[in-house]
């Protein structure tokens, strides 16, 4: 009956409801399963003996694999979808199928594996998925993670070599051997040596010089040459730069080292006046094609990480270990530099004003104008009163497009060396400068210790002959995040003191009230929580101190605009107090220290009515040198700072010291302490918020202009490591590094990987914590294949679960970190600060745990804080002079060596 049901449906071509007929026929459908089974088993064999099938091919991704499938597997691919599952289930299914029947089609259970691998799965689970055919072994997986990594720094090779192609500037050596020429008066043939002169200079090497091991040497660029006889010592002489050198090459000097226009533009960018607080909806971006630029350009950066592995049983010969090794990565960057010349100025260029390593005028009045724009921003968020006044939520930059955009970031894997020993210090400045484009120099982003390390390796090497060997390539840079640390920590050290608990208005009394129990004495191990403690505690101050002004505002008639402008400018009485004798109208730019001579010293008429210049220090008001001493008494009228031998001091005294009785038992009781101690954290307290937010808008110039402000704070507070550093960093952005390495250093210091920009050596701290967190898998079996496997994935981890995720549909979870609620804490705050009116001025009063508290950010050494610049700038200047003729040293020294062979062994095979 069935059948013949079938064949009426047949006859009238409908096949579908044919089929449930035919089916109940056991024959039927034991041929139908039959036919299926080897039409399947023919699709299987024909991808079986497919040599491109995407699941043998690691490199390939699941969505090209899945379609792979749709295309070579109809049959099987008909048969699984009806069932119901996603693509992602479909193709697990597939690769099991395809697995099974020939272990080289294993993309999915590679995959699989690596993403097992990368979340810390143990052994145990790669052997169960390994047996139901869902993974691989846990030694294939390694080899396939192997595999995986072993273009982990690819990205980098190619901006290196696109970096390469599009510079025109001439070779670096090409540079110093013209110098060098003009040094020996080669190429003039009256023994003339002019300094804008390159007559006899051609621009090509003659092709008759041999570059044979047996006729002479040249470095890896071919501009060094020991000549064998006269005719290649004449062809030396017309070694030279290029013609068409696109504007980078060697230019004529003006009398002042070519520079002055340079230096007037660069300074003109480092200011910042009020007029760049613009609209958010106009565009703001430099003139020129700039945008445009396509560029390939990055920097560098690394720092230390060190883990320590303990041993379970400890013996003489097994203990436990530290291991000290760096990491490092290289970010693109957003800011185009491409354009600019690499040519590096002369060691001429480090002899810069006193000045220029203080911020000026103008300067200090572009930070006032921050300050301002903090207090606003905090007052229009807590004061109710002027919640609907508009204020700036950027101060906007030229380049804050191009800062929005995400940073594109390879990590560079991890090493083992020390960075603490001069061997690997050099071998890590020679790993870093493999990356670097040939004859150009780019940043090498750390903190002060890792500075100094590779500042080391590069003196150790100074005398090298080439480019590479000498290390030039990268610039030791100090980065942001660890100068905040820095800043942080002092300003704890200052105005913290854990018996000042009970004491109202104190740092210690606001932590116990706002319950920051995890704040430690080291800001290091609590950096985010004493961030977000002093921007609390700093807001509070400035909301108490806006409510006290809006006391005085009282029923005067104003508009809330007025209203609100006055009681800002009362904050900013209160807040704004910087270091004094920075700055003068009537100071003119000398380059010496007679800028600071109005600081330190006075004018004085005699009888005859002549002027003398009195030493305003010390009884003996003569400027002696040696220790000086400091009296405790801040209103000391005889000079505060006293030399030893004139007070009879031979060492420094334990405790406080007083020059006299008078300044011991006449202290001033007009002196709110009070008061002071709520000036001082104003002042620390908004500077680091507006440090933070120069940060956050990539505004390099506000950055560089912060660095200068803390040159006071470095040398005060003894921290000669970062004055140094600062010292190089301001000198750099003035004058003394190449117009690319300048731009890299001022607008390339931040990256940003979501979210906000952050400094570059936090983000370093981030990989550093990845990397730990990864390498806890592998126990204490730490050796070189397993720290480079843990750190090289980092750099291909996204990309890979990025396909994965992709393919799979998952969307990716940002796990949101909402912001405490503090409201209530942070009024309890006011209202404590309100009412014990720390924002007021009344005499008398003091903290117990801060008696004789006074702000006092002052510069109290002018001279010798001159002195210091000014040794700094001859010590790089000098060491500038030194690298543009340590070539010459080496080639005088091969040269020395062939003669005394051919005086004692009669071998002159190589004299020229």
């Amino acid at each position: 009956m069935s059948l013949q049901k079938a064949a009426k449906y047949i006859a009238l071509s409908q096949h579908k409801k044919a089929l449930p007929s035919l089916m109940k026929k056991k024959s039927f459908k034991s041929a139908c399963i039959s036919e299926m089974m080897k039409i399947m088993a023919r699709e299987l064999h024909e991808v079986k003996r497919d040599k491109q099938c995407p699941l043998s091919n690691e490199n390939s991704n699941l969505h090209e694999a899945f379609s792979y499938v749709q295309n070579k597997l109809p049959m099987l691919y008909s048969f699984l979808s009806t069932s119901g599952l996603d693509e992602s289930a479909l193709l697990l299914v597939f690769g099991i199928i395809l697995y099974s029947s020939k272990k080289q089609l294993n993309l999915v259970q590679s995959v699989i594996g690596i993403m097992l691998w990368l979340s810390g799965a143990k052994r145990e689970m790669f052997d169960q998925m390994h047996r139901w055919g869902l993974s691989l072994s846990i030694s294939t997986v390694l080899s396939a993670i192997d595999r995986s990594r072993n273009k982990f720094d690819i990205k980098v090779t190619n901006w290196k070599v696109a970096w390469e192609s599009l510079t025109t500037a001439d070779s670096y050596e090409n540079d110093v051997q013209i110098e060098l020429m003009e040094d020996l008066q080669i190429g003039d043939s009256d023994g003339e040596n002019n300094e804008n002169s390159f007559e006899g200079i051609q621009p090509k090497q003659p092709d008759n010089i041999s570059m044979t091991e047996e006729n002479g040497r040249t470095n890896d660029n071919d501009n060094w040459i020991l000549a064998d006889n006269d005719e290649q010592q004449d062809a030396l002489k017309n070694i030279g730069p290029s013609g068409d050198n696109g504007g980078h090459g060697w230019t004529e000097d003006n009398g002042d080292g070519g520079d002055n226009g340079n230096k007037q533009q660069q300074n003109a960018l480092l200011l910042l006046p009020e007029a760049m607080v613009v609209e958010e909806n106009v565009t703001v971006g430099p003139s020129g094609d700039n945008n445009e630029i396509d560029t390939s350009t990055f920097s560098l950066c690394f720092d230390n990480v060190n883990i320590k592995t303990i041993a379970r049983h400890e013996t003489t010969t097994k203990r436990n270990k530290m291991h000290n090794m760096i990491q490092a990565f290289a970010s693109k960057d957003r800011i185009p530099v491409s354009h600019l010349s690499t040519k590096t100025p002369g060691a001429d260029s480090f002899l810069m004003p006193v000045d220029t390593f203080l911020p000026s005028k103008t300067e200090m009045e572009s930070i006032k104008d921050e300050y301002k724009t903090m207090i606003q921003r905090i007052i229009v968020q807590h004061v109710d009163d002027f919640r609907d006044i508009k204020v700036a939520d950027h101060i906007y930059h030229p380049y804050m497009a191009q800062s929005k955009k995400k940073s594109e970031i390879v990590p560079l894997g991890v090493y083992d060396l020390d960075e603490s020993t001069i061997h690997d210090a050099i071998k890590i400045g020679e790993i870093m400068q493999s990356y670097v484009p040939k004859n150009i120099t780019i940043p090498l982003f750390g903190d002060g210790l890792s500075c100094e390390r590779i500042n080391d390796a590069q003196n150790s090497r100074i005398s090298e002959t080439t480019f590479c060997d000498r290390l030039e390539g990268i610039e030791p840079a100090i980065s942001e995040w660890h100068k905040r640390l820095l800043f942080i920590q002092d300003l704890f050290k200052e105005l913290f003191n854990g018996s000042s608990l009970t004491e109202a208005g104190t740092l210690c009394h606001a932590k116990n009230m706002l319950g920051f129990r995890n704040l430690k004495s080291d800001i290091s191990q609590s950096f985010n929580q004493a961030t977000e403690f002093i921007d609390i505690v700093t807001s509070a101050y400035v909301v108490a101190c806006a409510k006290e002004a809006l006391e005085r505002v009282g029923s005067q008639q104003q508009s809330p605009e007025e209203a609100f402008q006055f009681v800002v400018a009362e904050v900013l009485r209160v807040a704004w107090h910087p270091p004094n004798g920075l700055t003068s109208e009537e100071k003119t730019n000398n380059n010496n220290e007679d800028n600071f001579e109005d600081s330190y010293s006075s004018d004085d008429e005699d009888a005859n009515g002549t002027t003398h210049t009195l030493y305003k220090y010390c009884k003996c008001h003569e400027d002696r040198g040696g220790m000086m001493i400091c009296c405790d008494n801040n209103y000391c009228k005889e000079g505060q700072w006293f030399h030893y031998r004139c007070v009879g001091v031979k060492r420094k005294p334990m405790g406080k010291w007083f020059c006299s009785d008078i300044c011991k038992h006449n202290l001033p009781t007009n002196i709110d302490n009070k008061y002071e101690y709520t000036k001082a954290l104003l002042w620390f307290g908004l500077g680091e918020m507006v440090r933070h937010d120069a940060i956050k808008e990539n505004d390099g110039p506000r950055m560089i202009i912060h660095w200068k402000l803390d040159m006071i704070l470095f040398y005060e507070k003894n921290h000669p490591k970062y004055f140094v550093l600062g010292h190089r960093l301001i000198s750099a952005v003035n004058g003394s590094a190449s117009d690319q390495l300048k731009m890299q250093l001022m607008w390339n210091r931040t990256v940003k990987v979501s979210g906000q920009n952050i400094p570059q050596d936090l983000h370093m701290e981030h990989l550093n914590e990845a990397f730990k967190r990864s390498i806890k898998a592998a126990g204490g079996n730490l050796n070189d294949t397993t720290i480079q496997r843990h750190s090289q994935m980092l750099s291909v981890k996204d990309d890979l679960i990025k396909n994965f995720d992709s393919f799979t549909g998952r969307r990716k979870y940002f796990r949101k970190h909402g912001a405490v609620e503090r409201k209530d804490d942070f009024e309890m705050l006011v209202d404590c600060i309100y009412s014990d009116k720390l924002t007021k001025y009344i005499p008398g009063r003091k903290h117990i745990t801060f008696p004789a508290f006074i702000h006092d950010p002052n510069l109290h050494h002018h001279i010798q804080f001159a002195n210091r610049l000014q040794k700094r700038q001859k010590r790089n200047g000098a060491q500038g002079k030194v690298k543009t003729r340590g070539p010459l040293l080496q080639t005088f020294g091969m040269q020395i060596c062939i003669m005394k062979d051919f005086l004692n062994n009669g071998n002159c095979s190589g004299v020229f």
